[in-house]
This record gives C-alpha cells, sequence and structure tokens, in this order.
C-alpha cells in the first residue's frame, strides 16, 4: 500500500495510490466488492485462516530473466512430479551463489553480461537459444542421468542432465531448429551413435546454473513450477542479493514471464510490510494500529492474483514488503504483540485502507471508490502533525500538461480551455472535476479527480491557496489567510497578492515565496497524501501520542469494527 524508500527518496514514502478502479467518466464503474462483502463467507474464526501467504516478487510485466540464488547452508530446487508429490531437481551444498535462468534466447556482450534478446532484434555476441538435443533415451533417476554425462563430457560433448517428463540427457543451447540439426551431426560423430532427438523450444523452461554460470541442469514442466528451499529449516534465502524468510517458487506463464513468489507464514510476512508502510520510529501503539491493518488487508486479499500463483504483490498494488531486509526491531514487537488479530465488522472481515495524511477529515468510501460502508465513513482527524511531507502541496499545471495527462488515459479532449472543481464532499474533497477541451468536455469523479492528474490527494482547490501556509523555525506550521498579508522572508517584508492564481512555496528557514500565474495556467493546492479512506498514518501517529491504545485508533477510523 506504500512506499517507504531512505533519503532524498524518503519523500516518496506512505504514497498509498491503490489500483482499485480505472478513471470514472460521468458514472461509476462496477466495483469488484459489494458493500459488506468478505473474501471468506463465513464469519471470522481464527481456525479458517491461512497460515501462509503467497506474495508475488517479479510478475506481470517485471523482466528479469536470471535470479541468483544462495542460502549459508545450501539450498534445494524441487519441482512437482506428475502425481503431485515433491521432485527433487537439483542441490546446491553450499553456500556459493547459484543460478535460475529462462530457457530462452541470450547473447554474451563485450562487457560480459548475458542479455535476453529476441530473434526478431538480435544482438552482437556469443548466442544461445531454446533449441537443445536429446542423447540416448530416459535415465532412470539424476543420478543415472549425471553418470551419462561425465562420459559424454569427456568424449567433447558439452551435456547435463535435463528434466522433462522423465530424466534425460541434453546437449547445446541452439538458436534454431537448423542450428540443432547441425550440432546433431557433430554430436553424432562424436559418441559414434545416431540416437539424438531434437528438442523445440517451448516456454516451460529454465536452466540452473552453478557459480561459475555452467549449467547443471535443465528443468521443463508445466508453467515451469519450481520451488526453492534452504537446506536448513528456517536459515533465510537470498534472491538477487536480498534476504527473505520462506522458500521461492518460479513460474512461467505467457503474460508474466517470470514469476517469482515467496511463501511464508503471515506474522513473518508482516514483520517485511509493517515498516515498510509506517517507520519503525512512529509511536508503538500506531505501528500495532498498522500491524492489525495490514493482517486484515492481507486475509482480506488473498488468492487476489490467483491466476500467476499468488495472493498479494510486494508493492503499492498490494502492501509494500521489503522481505527481510526490511524487518525492525520496533515493528517486529508490534507483530508479535498483536498476533493473529484483525478487524471484523459483524463477524466477518473488514476492508481496511490506509494512507498518509487526510489534511484534517477522513473520507467517506462512497465519495472515493463508490460503495457505502458503515465502516468506511468521513471522521474527524484532529492530530496530524502539520509538518508532515505533503501535508500541504501545490501542483502548477499548464493546458498542455493536462493534455497529456489525458491522452495517456485515453481521453482526447483537444486543447483544454477550462478546469473547474464542480462539486466537493462534506470533507472538502473534489468529487466532480470538469474540463472543457475544444472537442469536447468531460466530468471526472471520484477518484479519477485524484488520479487523472496525478495529484498527491482528492483535498484541494483550484485557482489559489484556501490558507497559506508557513514553517516556523521550531518546525511547527502556521497557517495564515490569503489575502493582504504582509509576509517577512529572508529578501525582507513583502505583500501577498489576494486571491487570482497564485503559487506558494515554503522554504525551510520559514520564507515564503509566491509568484502570479498566466493564462492557461491552473493551480491546484491542496492537503494530505493518499486516498483518504479508511486509516491515517499520520493521524494514527498523533492519537498515539496523545496517549490512545491501537484498539481505539483503528475504532476510530473504523466505527463499529471489533479486533479479535
Amino acid at each position: 500500500m506504500q512506499l517507504k524508500k531512505q533519503g532524498h527518496a524518503k519523500k516518496m514514502k506512505r504514497s498509498i495510490f491503490l489500483s482499485l478502479f480505472t478513471l470514472m467518466f460521468m458514472v461509476v464503474s462496477t466495483a469488484p466488492w459489494q458493500a459488506g462483502s468478505t473474501s471468506f463467507g463465513t464469519p471470522a474464526i481464527a481456525a479458517q485462516f491461512p497460515e501462509t501467504v503467497r506474495v508475488g516478487i517479479y510478475f506481470g510485466g517485471d523482466n528479469v530473466s536470471t535470479v541468483s540464488l544462495r542460502s549459508n547452508a545450501g539450498l534445494q530446487i524441487k519441482a512437482l512430479s506428475p502425481d503431485g508429490t515433491s521432485l527433487p531437481i537439483w542441490t546446491q551444498a553450499d553456500a556459493n551463489t547459484c543460478y535460475i535462468r529462462k530457457d530462452a534466447y541470450f547473447v554474451l556482450t563485450t562487457n560480459g553480461k548475458t542479455v535476453e534478446f529476441t530473434p526478431s532484434a538480435p544482438l552482437s555476441g556469443e548466442r544461445s537459444g531454446p533449441f537443445h538435443l536429446q542423447i540416448g533415451g530416459a535415465q532412470g533417476d539424476y543420478a543415472t542421468a549425471a553418470a551419462v554425462v561425465l562420459v559424454l563430457r569427456n568424449s567433447g560433448v558439452k551435456a547435463y542432465p535435463a528434466y522433462e517428463n522423465g530424466w534425460f540427457v541434453w546437449s547445446g543451447f541452439y538458436l534454431d531448429n537448423d542450428a540443432a540439426n547441425n550440432g546433431k551431426r557433430a554430436v553424432a560423430d562424436a559418441i559414434g551413435s545416431s540416437n539424438i532427438t531434437v528438442i523445440p523450444a517451448t516456454n516451460q523452461r529454465y536452466t540452473l546454473l552453478d557459480a561459475n554460470l555452467n549449467p547443471v541442469c535443465l528443468y521443463g514442466g508445466v508453467n515451469g513450477l519450481l520451488t526453492v528451499i534452504p537446506v536448513v529449516a528456517g536459515e533465510l534465502l537470498v534472491i538477487n542479493g536480498k534476504r527473505y524468510r520462506g522458500t521461492m517458487e518460479f513460474r512461467r506463464y505467457p503474460d508474466s514471464d517470470l514469476t517469482l513468489i515467496n511463501t511464508l507464514g503471515i506474522e513473518p510476512y508482516l514483520y517485511g510490510v509493517v515498516p515498510s508502510e509506517l517507520e519503525a520510529s512512529a509511536p508503538e501503539e500506531a505501528l500495532k494500529a498498522q500491524a492489525v491493518a495490514a493482517r486484515t488487508y492481507t486475509y482480506k486479499n488473498m488468492n487476489k492474483y490467483k491466476k500467476w500463483g499468488f495472493d498479494l504483490t510486494d508493492t503499492i498494488s498490494s502492501q509494500v514488503y521489503s522481505g527481510y531486509e526490511g524487518e525492525k526491531v520496533q515493528t517486529n514487537l508490534a507483530v508479535d504483540n498483536t498476533s493473529g488479530q484483525k478487524a471484523l465488522y459483524n463477524g466477518q472481515l473488514a476492508s481496511l485502507f490506509y494512507f498518509s495524511s487526510s489534511g484534517g477529515m477522513t473520507e467517506d468510501n462512497v465519495n472515493v471508490w463508490g460503495y457505502d460502508f458503515p465502516y468506511l465513513k468521513s471522521v474527524q482527524d484532529p492530530y496530524e502533525a502539520k509538518n508532515s511531507y505533503n501535508y500541504y502541496w501545490q501542483k502548477v499545471l499548464t493546458a498542455a500538461d493536462i493534455e497529456k495527462y489525458l491522452l495517456t488515459s485515453g481521453v482526447d479532449l483537444g486543447t483544454v480551455l477550462s478546469v473547474t472543481t464542480s462539486e466537493f464532499s462534506i470533507s472538502k474533497r473534489v468529487i466532480k472535476l470538469r474540463i472543457v477541451g475544444t472537442k469536447q468536455t468531460m466530468v471526472f469523479q471520484k477518484d479519477a479527480c485524484r488520479t487523472l492528474l496525478e495529484f498527491p490527494s482528492q483535498m484541494y482547490t483550484l485557482g489559489g491557496a484556501p490558507t497559506m501556509a508557513v514553517l516556523s523555525a521550531d518546525g511547527s506550521v502556521v497557517e495564515l489567510p490569503p489575502g493582504g498579508l504582509s509576509v517577512m522572508s529572508a529578501g525582507g517584508m513583502g505583500s501577498v497578492p489576494a486571491g487570482g492564481s497564485v503559487a506558494v512555496a515554503i522554504g525551510g528557514d520559514g520564507s515564503l515565496a509566491y509568484t502570479g500565474t498566466a493564462s492557461g495556467v491552473f493551480v491546484f493546492t491542496g492537503l494530505g497524501w493518499g486516498h483518504g479512506v479508511g486509516m491515517s498514518q499520520e493521524g494514527a501517529k498523533g492519537f498515539a501520542r496523545n496517549g490512545y491504545t491501537y484498539t481505539q485508533i483503528l475504532q476510530h477510523y473504523f466505527p463499529g469494527v471489533t479486533i479479535q
């Protein structure tokens, strides 16, 4: 749900841009869930909830061709045999790195990197492909195939064990069928046998490579399903240099190639989620509230990505999950001290959402995603820190900028003539945004009023700030009315013009800068960061600092829920 980075990138933390709906033009699109619905059709009894979660690490458009793996005590790579039992494929017996690579088209470039390419756009360098030769018939097991491989290698044939509906001995990584047939003749001459078959390319195979990038095994199966587990239970897996608990699963799908899935327990998963969503330095009760919210979200969204074999992503599309690398002592304690607890409404899982800051009042789900939930209503948010990042924000766009956003969303209004915030919710968020162009006029509704132009929040005004904000020397924020002010800045005393289009910038020293805007320039001035539905993380921290418990915090933001 949220992204957290360090240093300069920390400005991007806690941005909650859930991709639940596409833009809504004039009418609200059909929602994928209904009021009061739950992922489980029965009362929420602890024993009915799964103990593990499957998290997509690489998926969809992630273009990763090769993955490095290691574990301090070694790792095992297994598959599923036709009868559904576990089938050992290969074991890395020490802490050395090994690799799993798609069986595809690769080129070794001049700088020593191996890069995937397509036959229609070949790259220069030493190339290899997904066509192979099978030498002889089926072998009984991996050990038998490996013994044959040693004999063939002594004859100068670069062979390796392969599993595809049984164990075999294969050779070569050819670019096409013709190249494989040429290789077939060469291998036949080398070993004095014609029992050699060309194996055509498929999109279901992997090549397993040792630390020196030499092939040790080739595996092919339904969806390329492979599982990687540490030899010693509880040891961490290191995947592309990043540590994870649990096990890893590889799959290959036409629209998600390759897919890498981390399977682990719910609580250890939350160890990697909570500090990625809320900084570990936050008050203890706020961290506990975040842990319960994240756990509830996890259970509620199980099987969301079932088509690719996992439950949740590791990105803001679900909840940000950073694996073992992201864990902190304080947030692990928050997870442990709320172990198993989740938010229920009328005995069923609640749909909990959270975001960074509300600007003083949260939003009713009806005004964002269009459906009425009794526990997702607007509530006052009195304790947010007004100096948090993006609590105050401003975005200046030209007509041309807005036209680009529209075209990116597949909308052509022609030249933008005017933009109007035509309707507001009770929390002062824009719920209708009217844009007039030379070709047509459109009214964008609810969440589209935020996502269309990539605003931090839905709470904004157009054409100047409703209040001016000055950061004082002690770090507090002072709000000032915009009309006829005299402000002391680094350059001396100056007047702030009233009304009109005014761009405001707050300096780190408390200085205030402003510029009038020209015709065709639109100034959007707003409060808060995120969709505004559910729990404000900045607000939760404020409640905690004022003595509220995590249960009280959650029940404030989600009226009527119980924590069990």
